[in-house]
């Protein structure tokens, strides 16, 4: 330091000292965020709106400047009456994904779900879960999975998955399953399944459709059977029947005749609706769409899925408009909006 002058040694005293402010501010912020124990996360959702949820933890710190931050202890994140909680969280700022670790419990309107680990998409609300449950309580059903993937809109997936309507942890009965595809208020799609009775294997069915819905419908029960020393052995299908499933959709019946379809005129659906909500509607369809590839010299082929309903129906859904390939032009969109209003345009709102 002798050496310096008077100039040099000035400046570096200033940078020594700007430095440790610089440290001490640092310092400081951390420790300001793991006393609150409070963070507000505001984000824009994938349709537009805006949201805050509420962190709350016995200790919370950020971590790479502040991009990820961590919680632990009686962890919840609340948005109005919906909650995640979890032992351990960490957030990150950037992607708005959490990732929940410990006793994961999470309330989204009646539904409920717990589990070892989960991870989700704030925003969008999609994600997994690790050895999870989860309860919906318009069909009063249980589902469970050694992995479960959360999907856009009310779509599950599951891993090694068993489905019950009965509570307790020895129900009645009870389905198990490969692997399942569940849409809440839909059906669910099992494959390699077996039917328990007080979880004793009892039947084994290599498909299998069951009904997820908030509202009952017409249709075939669990059946009865077995074996008694005055019957011998028996088997009973019970059937509900719902008087009003005219009113509301989806319609069931008898399908019309073609000329009914064609005055009609259809709209585009959905393949996430036809499979799902509007499967059993005798107004959806599916069809094989020829694609002019090079105008009247080759053609190529697709299924794509129809509605033939009312266009007050609130549970069509238009999805996303697909590519139609062209020689020469490459791939295109398809903009369905036009042409379904000039394919319906000779019947009314409701009708």
């Amino acid at each position: 330091m002798r050496f310096l002058c008077s100039c040099c040694r000035f400046l570096l005293a200033s940078l020594i000292l700007s430095a440790g402010c610089v440290s001490l501010c640092a310092l400081g912020a951390v420790d300001a965020v793991a006393a609150t124990k409070r963070s507000p996360l505001e984000m824009q959702t994938e349709d537009e709106r805006r949201v805050r949820w509420d962190l709350s933890a016995d200790s919370v710190t950020t971590l790479n400047d502040a991009e990820v931050l961590e919680a632990s202890g009686n962890v919840i994140l609340r948005r109005g009456n919906d909650y995640l909680k979890a032992d351990f969280a960490r957030y990150y700022m950037s992607t708005k994904w959490v990732f929940l670790k410990g006793n994961v419990a999470v309330s989204s309107g009646k539904d409920e779900i717990i589990a070892e680990e989960a991870e989700f998409d704030l925003r969008s609300r999609i994600g997994w879960l690790k050895n999870g449950r989860i309860f919906m309580d318009g069909p009063h059903t249980y589902i469970t999975g050694e992995h479960i993937t959360k999907h856009w809109g009310d779509m599950y997936t599951f891993k090694q998955a068993r489905l019950t309507t009965c509570d307790g942890d020895k129900p009645a009965w009870s389905v198990t399953a490969g692997e399942a595809i569940v849409e809440i208020d839909g059906y669910a799609r099992l494959t390699g399944t077996t039917v328990d009775v007080r979880n004793q294997p009892v039947l084994y069915a290599p498909y299998m459709i069951l009904p997820v819905k908030a509202k009952r419908q017409t249709g075939l029960l669990m059946p009865e059977f077995g074996s008694t020393t005055k019957k011998g052995l028996y088997f009973s299908q019970p059937f509900f029947w719902a008087v009003d499933d005219s009113n509301a959709p989806p319609w069931l019946g008898a399908p019309p005749d073609m000329e009914t379809y064609e005055w009609r005129g259809c709209r585009v659906l959905s393949k996430s609706c036809w499979s799902g909500k509007c499967f059993s509607c005798k107004w959806a369809a599916m069809a094989n769409v020829t694609i002019e590839y090079d105008w009247g010299i080759k053609q190529k082929y697709r299924f794509e899925s129809f509605c033939y309903g009312p266009k007050s129906c609130k549970l069509y859904k238009m999805g996303k408009s697909p590519m139609v390939p062209y020689k020469g032009d490459g791939s295109v969109p398809d903009e369905h909006g036009g042409f379904d209003e000039i394919c319906t345009e000779r019947r009314g709102w409701d009708d």
